[in-house]
């Protein structure tokens, strides 16, 4: 210990510090008589000594980076007349390495300074080997497999540009995106010298990319249940990379009880530019619920800049196209005679967001916004109709006490342009269910036609509170999550907040390394006649 105590005064600037321990005797008012004789007391004698300067520092070849030179020696804070300080020594070494990094030196190195002590005038010399290798720029991106991820492709994914100063930080991002394609199983970014700096001329690296392809085909199936949306088994196929580079090609099947479709996907990742996906994606589907029921064929294609759970990023946007063909009738058909309506439908969908949050699946501080713009053209029966599906939804999260996470939401939506008679009713607003409004059924809340079933509207109102309690179960991996929401549906373009529906609530929650697994338990407060007096809710991430 006493060795320990000297080794930190040295490092304080106290070069000749001592420090000695001794064991002197009992402390006899410290315990109880009968307990005195067997606690001894350590008395620890600590002698700063002098304090000691830097005479000299010398930084090995760093005086030859020319103009660079004043920055990066301003990254090394340790100068003559400075204190002795092997921690701010050490902290100087790491400072000055990220600075020849990020600075176009990316061969430059910091080796272990060596430091000689002059006790009689008590000062130090501080010799740091560094080599500064040249300074060099981006040349080109190589790809070691052509084929699979072209150098085309892997420099669109890079943040960095031919002739820009090289960064150390640009490579390992670089690395780090080519993981995250979800292609890859390793890969490893190196720079190579292509071109020797000159004078007052960068050199050139050329930055090679080597791969090892990940598995790219996937056969994935999903099982679930809930009581507005009955039985339901989706399968899929997939290869990630059938049109290179990153060109996935999905096909997918649902067989349920109230839905089915077979549809064909295909998306493009990093489409021109790096997180830009282009997606387009055909499928036929037939629906069956308790507000309405459709035969739909539906082409949809949308460019967007997409946020990821490894690179999150505050602002995103989608511009889509949509060209459907539905034949929908209002109400389920089990049990009424309807009368089916066709309906062709353009929209042209735009949508942007801003996440402030610290996390996409379990946020606990911040606040998101995000807004959708949907100018459509329906017609049917010989007439057409044009409208505007808009809607706003809003979050806000805050840690209240250590473990405590208050969350809030809200949820506004119109369609303003035409009758609602007009509008499919699978294109129109409905409210309830696990994304919306715990505690009643799937599409439960708004109007209802003659017969007591949900007609769908042309406005949406939705506000949603809850806590998010840490326990101690699970290693901490367990919360309790009581809530409450509340909305309506209106046939008016304009929300009159009539007939709002509440439901609360308690959920669990149990984290993961991919985010929560979600668990709600809801009944509504203002129950109608065809309302269930609980709804349960699984899924994965928080609610909102």
């Amino acid at each position: 210990v006493a060795r320990r105590l000297a080794s930190a005064e040295t490092a304080a600037g106290s070069a000749g510090a001592t420090a000695t321990g001794a064991t002197t005797g009992v402390n006899a008012t410290a315990a109880p008589p009968e307990a005195a004789a067997e606690r001894p007391v350590v008395r620890f004698d600590i002698v700063p000594g002098p304090l000691y300067h830097l005479r000299t520092v010398t930084l090995g070849d760093l005086e030859n980076t020319g103009a660079d030179y004043p920055m990066l020696r301003a990254a090394y804070p340790m100068n003559i007349g400075d204190a002795i300080n092997t921690d701010h020594i050490i902290s100087a070494d790491m400072q000055l390495t990220t600075a020849l990094g990020e600075n176009g030196y990316v061969f430059g190195t910091v080796g272990d300074g060596e430091l000689t002590i002059d006790h009689d005038p008590r000062l130090g010399d501080l010799a740091v080997p560094v080599t500064n290798g040249g300074k060099f720029a981006f040349g080109q991106v190589i790809s070691e497999s052509p084929d699979f991820l072209s150098s085309d492709h892997l420099q669109r994914i890079a943040r960095f540009k031919s002739g820009q100063v090289a960064k150390k930080s640009w490579l390992d991002d670089l690395r780090q995106a080519v993981l995250a394609t979800g292609l890859v199983s390793s890969v490893t970014v190196t720079p190579k010298k292509v071109a020797q700096p000159s004078a007052a001329v960068p050199g050139t690296v050329d930055v090679d990319v080597a791969m090892i392809p990940a598995p790219l085909r996937t056969v994935a199936g999903q099982l679930g249940y809930s009581s507005g949306q009955g039985a339901r088994l989706e399968l899929s196929w997939e290869h990630r990379n059938f049109f290179p580079p990153e060109g996935l090609l999905r096909v997918r099947g649902v067989a349920g009880t109230r839905e089915q479709l077979a549809g064909i996907t295909f998306r493009r990742n990093n489409f021109r530019t790096r997180d830009q996906v282009l997606t387009a994606d055909l499928f036929v589907q037939n629906v069956k619920y308790t507000a309405y029921t459709a035969k739909t064929v539906s082409f949809i294609t949308t460019l967007q800049r997409q946020a990821t759970i490894l690179f999150q990023k505050p602002f995103t946007y989608s511009i889509g196209f949509e060209a459907v063909a539905t034949r929908d009738t209002n109400g389920s058909t089990i049990g009424q005679q309807s009368i089916p309506q066709t309906y062709f439908v353009i929209a042209l969908p735009l949508q942007a967001g801003y996440d402030g949050s610290d996390n996409l699946l379990d946020p606990t501080r911040g606040f998101r916004i995000g807004l959708r713009v949907s100018p459509e053209v329906s017609r049917t029966l010989g007439k057409q109709s044009t409208y505007v599906k808009s809607q706003v939804d809003a979050s806000i999260y805050h840690t209240v006490a250590p473990g405590v996470v208050l969350a809030g939401r809200a949820r506004f939506g119109s369609i303003t342009g035409a009758d609602i008679a007009n509008i499919a009713p699978s294109r129109r607003f409905y409210a309830g269910g696990g994304g919306s409004v715990r505690g009643y059924g799937y599409q439960q809340i708004g109007p209802k036609d003659t017969a007591g079933l949900p007609s769908g509207g042309r406005s949406l109102t939705e506000f949603g509170l809850e806590a998010r309690v840490k326990t101690g179960f699970a290693g901490g991996a367990v919360s309790v999550v009581p809530f409450v929401d509340a909305g309506s549906v209106d046939p008016n373009s304009t929300p009159a907040f009539r007939d709002i529906k509440v439901g609360v609530g308690l959920g669990i929650r149990y984290l993961t390394n991919f985010g929560p697994i979600r668990i709600d338990v809801g009944t509504p407060l203002n129950k109608g006649p065809k309302d269930s007096r609980v709804g349960v809710y699984v899924a994965l991430g928080q609610a909102f």
